[in-house]
């Protein structure tokens, strides 16, 4: 079945399971991504290149895109169809690929000593059969090379690990189909029937989490995996990767949850056959699969201080933390990942600021680059994890790239600050339509664009916290401000509703409000006066303490927003204006 020009995939099957493999025909090579298992290369492969014309000799190259039966078990067998064919994979899954006792040893049997988790005899002899004999690779990929395939066709080999660790995907941007074979599993694999069959199999769940966004960002028109239906569109192909987004959180939360009830520990077998009925639908024989993904779980929460992992016992034992023994960190923020909008200047750069301060490694995420940029160089010559992205809130595509260069970077974010903003201000009947889009743009959608983009993040996470820098003018009117107030409004809306949609996941969503705050932006808006010290003092003398803000007080209550000290704070809107607001302004304001 050719899906796209050139590109054509070929059914198979693997036990009650589809095998979908790809193969791109150019006009100068001919490469195949797999060899299925041992019998594939003599069997379906070689009968869908017979339907199209083809032989096991015109194939030019073979790219195994990971360690796995089903995917590398034909290399031998394929060598002997076609000896001239090139065999080639990621670098770190040669060994496994070119030895089945390596690759049984280090994946299948890899919990065996630990957890007391392996296959019995039966299942063991049918693998090693599934593996083939051992096969020599010809060369390896690292992931960002380019591949030839004709003089106006060339595919991009991408890194994607997260199931394995040398896991590839072939890029195909003259059709924008990516070729993604097992590096996302969604909420687990089907059967031919079109029943669940198993769970997914990923292993490095940080990794896992990066493919994923990194896929949100390529772009793709259609994605096809070796063992899912095709995902044609943004909303398919959204929908399948956040549904293996939320896997994750789920393992995270249910492994969690079970350890909560048995405070004496539980063992990794305990635990998934405890909890496998809520990970999916498939046959409860199958439960013990999820050991892949759990193992990595219990990896990541133990690296972060979440369990405790008792290696002196066998099976080895897992339990939460004693409260007591917990150490706090010194600073609010520590080796958290947060995002900044409009960080370049005023009120974004001293947030930016403040949460590198109290340990965060910090996205600066502005649309000028040069103070994007500089304000990230200050924050790394003071010692301190930052990067800067060009970003504009207000594109979608933009948005999404910003969040998976973060997850490239730092990995998944944990914390979000919406600051990126844009003052709009007219008298309504003449207002032209481009300035109420540019409002809103900014102000509403870019907000919502940001919150969409980091959401599947924390939810894979279990927890974090999102700030929106909103205004005093989500809650009084100052004439002559429309629709600029209309915006916030909206977005103390936006703020709610996501804090009362998400909270159960451990995520808070809040809304910081400035009124007044001295920035650059202020001292251009006092210079078109004719007496800018006159107007800047009157601007003080509408506010109660005789001054207005600085950014740093409103870059502080961010910073604790975001931190665990405001746990239990969520869907709130904290004003910060000196107490203007409350002010009753009668006769003689300002006086």
């Amino acid at each position: 079945m050719e899906i796209a020009p050139g590109i054509h995939m070929l059914p198979g099957t693997v036990g009650v399971r589809p095998l979908q493999l790809s193969l791109l025909v150019g006009s100068e090579r001919r490469v195949l991504l797999d060899t299925g298992c041992a019998g594939d290369p003599g069997g379906f492969i070689s009968a869908y290149l017979a339907e199209i014309g083809l032989k096991p000799t015109d194939i030019d190259l073979v790219i195994n895109t990971h360690a796995d039966s089903d995917h590398c078990g034909g290399n031998a067998g394929w060598r002997r169809l076609s000896p001239r064919t090139l065999l080639t994979c990621g670098e770190a899954d040669r060994t496994r690929i070119e030895v089945p006792t390596v690759m049984w040893a280090q994946r299948y049997n890899a919990y065996a000593a630990e957890h007391d988790i392996h296959y019995d005899e039966a299942t063991h002899a049918a693998t090693l059969g599934m593996l083939g004999e051992a096969q020599p690779i010809d060369f390896t990929w690292r992931g960002g090379e380019t591949l030839r395939l004709g003089p106006d066709w060339s595919v991009e080999i991408r890194a994607v690990p997260g199931h394995t660790a040398g896991h590839l995907a072939v890029f195909d941007p003259r059709s924008r189909t990516a070729l993604i074979a097992d590096a996302v599993h969604g909420a687990g694999l089907k059967s031919l029937a079109g029943e669940w069959a198993m769970g997914p199999t990923y292993i490095q769940v940080d990794d896992y989490l990066r493919t994923i966004a990194a896929i949100r960002g390529w772009g793709a028109e259609q994605v096809l995996g070796c063992h899912w239906p095709i995902a044609r569109g943004a909303a398919a192909i959204s929908a399948f990767l956040t549904e293996a987004e939320q896997f994750v959180a789920l393992a995270d939360r249910a492994l969690l949850g079970e350890l909560a009830a048995h405070p004496d520990g539980r063992t990794l077998r305990e635990i998934i056959l405890a909890i496998g009925p809520q990970m999916g639908g498939w046959p409860r024989g199958m439960d013990l699969e999820l050991v892949y993904p759990l193992a990595g779980h219990v990896e990541r929460l133990a690296a972060q201080g979440r369990i405790v992992v008792d290696r002196t016992a066998r099976p080895v034992r897992l339990s939460l933390p004693v409260a007591a023994a917990v150490s706090r960190p010194t600073r609010r923020l520590e080796g958290r990942v947060a995002i900044v909008t409009g960080a370049g200047r005023g009120i974004g750069a001293a947030i930016a600021t403040r949460m590198a301060e109290e340990g965060a490694q910090v996205v600066v995420a502005e649309l000028d680059a040069a103070s994007g940029e500089a304000t990230a160089a200050r924050l790394r010559q003071s010692g301190h994890a930052a990067f800067a992205v060009t970003t504009d809130v207000g594109d979608p595509d933009s948005v999404e790239r910003m969040v998976a260069a973060t997850v490239a970077h730092f990995g998944p974010p944990e914390v979000l600050v919406n600051n990126a903003g844009v003052n709009v201000f007219h008298d309504p009947l003449h207002m032209p339509q481009s300035e109420w889009e540019r409002c809103f743009r900014v102000d509403l959608t870019g907000v919502w664009y940001g919150c969409r983009a980091v959401l599947p993040h924390l939810l894979a996470r279990g927890r974090g916290s999102i700030v929106n820098i909103a205004s005093v003018h989500g809650f009084q009117i100052i004439p002559h401000c429309f629709p600029y107030p209309v915006a916030k409004h909206g977005l103390l809306g936006l703020t709610r509703a996501l804090a009362i949609e998400y909270a159960r996941h451990n995520i808070r969503v809040n809304a910081v409000c400035p009124g007044y705050i001295e920035t650059e932006l202020s001292l251009v808006y006092w210079n078109t006066f004719p007496d800018p010290a006159a107007e800047r003092k009157r601007a003080y003398n509408l506010h109660p303490p005789g001054r207005i803000g600085t950014p740093d007080e409103v870059a502080w209550p961010a910073v604790f927003l975001a931190s665990d000290e405001a746990g239990f704070i969520n869907g709130a809107s904290l004003v910060i204006d000196g107490g203007r607001s409350v002010l009753y302004h009668g006769e003689g304001e300002g006086t």
